[in-house]
């Protein structure tokens, strides 16, 4: 047995010794020896990804690396970066292992996102991918993202079927324009769309208006007959984070009304959702 073939893990075929005393790491792939793995679920994780600190649950937000990926025809695309929620009922179980599951989840997504807490939840964590672009995201991430679900809801994980979870839809804001002022006229039209349509995106993001995911006309009668933009520019400077639609990020808009999922068809929908309102009020 050529040792130095089983390190670099070149020709290791299943049956043969190196595969007896050697293993690929699950994550990234590197060829060390078993006894040197931690083994969960199946998965070998090597000690180099078990001491990645980003494939551990991290601060609320304590990120700022990001990468915006876009197909190569793209030019200016509308970047869509989303906070995915899932929470645990079992409390002993997801203090264990909720790191573990990150670091696999972390690996079928090719590490393009990373695991946050959230004092929303009980027991679970917040998922924040990249910011990539709507072609990007279905050329690229459709597999993975079954993957990733799939794991998750085998694993005890619930999104759409807790009080706690939400899904949230970061956008550019470079997207509406190059400067402030095009772009405040192009959130104004965003919010005429979400106001004007409020009842059927209710529905469709499977929650009402909520303490953190408040719309901007919220308690007001004929929200239809007295909508204009003068009313718009109005009520938004009196807004706060926790809005269907948060503006107070320096780089971003944020929509914050949908209910989460573990649901590829459904997580697409509000993405896509999210993408025509943009090109609408573009």
């Amino acid at each position: 047995m050529n040792m130095n073939k089983c390190i670099k893990g070149e020709g290791i075929k299943k049956g043969d010794d190196c595969t007896k005393i050697y293993e690929g790491c699950s994550i990234c792939g590197k060829i060390i020896p078993r006894n040197l793995f931690y083994k969960q679920w199946g998965y070998y994780i090597c000690p180099d990804c078990l001491g990645d600190d980003y494939n551990h649950v991290i601060g609320y937000h304590d990120f700022n690396d990001w990468q915006p990926k876009k197909l190569p025809v793209e030019n200016n695309p509308l970047y869509l970066g989303i906070e995915l929620e899932v929470d645990n009922e079992d409390y002993d179980y997801a203090e264990d292992n909720n790191d573990t599951a990150l670091t696999i989840v972390r690996g079928m997504f090719k590490k393009d996102l990373i695991g946050s807490s959230d004092s929303s939840l009980d027991n679970g964590f917040e998922m924040v991918t990249q910011p990539m672009s709507l072609g990007y995201w279905k050329k690229n991430k459709i597999s993975e993202l079954k993957d990733l679900t799939r794991f998750l809801t085998s694993h005890g994980y619930r999104s759409h079927d807790t009080s706690t979870c939400g899904l949230h839809v970061h956008v550019n804001k470079s997207y509406l324009g190059e400067t402030e002022e095009k772009q405040d006229e192009v959130i104004d039209k965003i919010y005429l769309i979400m106001e004007n349509f409020r009842r059927e995106l209710i529905k469709f993001a499977r929650r009402g208006s909520n303490s953190y995911s408040r719309f901007l006309l919220e308690g007001e009668d004929n929200i239809k007959e007295n909508l204009s933009i003068p009313s718009i520019k109005d009520k938004k400077n009196n807004h706060d984070r926790y809005m269907a639609l948060n503006i107070t990020n320096t780089s971003t808009l944020e929509f914050r009304l949908f209910k989460s999922t573990l649901d590829i068809k459904t997580f697409f929908s509000a993405v896509e959702l999210v993408a025509n309102i943009m090109f609408m009020a573009q």
